[in-house]
């Protein structure tokens, strides 16, 4: 069984804009789709993305 917040957390943690976070799910798609755990990891990805870009940009707002 995969670590869903885990994996989205690798996969998303130096996402810095919706359209790398797009690229991100598409691969992500290719290599788990076929999971049942891809429902949920999509979602994590999505979280786990958007909190990326957030801290992204606050990080660049701040420099």
């Amino acid at each position: 069984m995969m670590d869903c917040p885990e994996v989205a957390r690798k996969l998303t943690k130096n996402c810095s804009s919706e359209g790398q976070l797009l690229k991100i799910l598409a691969h992500a798609k290719k290599s788990y789709a076929w999971r049942d755990e891809w429902p949920k990891l999509q979602v994590d990805i999505q979280t786990e993305g958007a909190a990326a870009i957030s801290r992204h940009q606050l990080s660049s707002a701040s420099a």
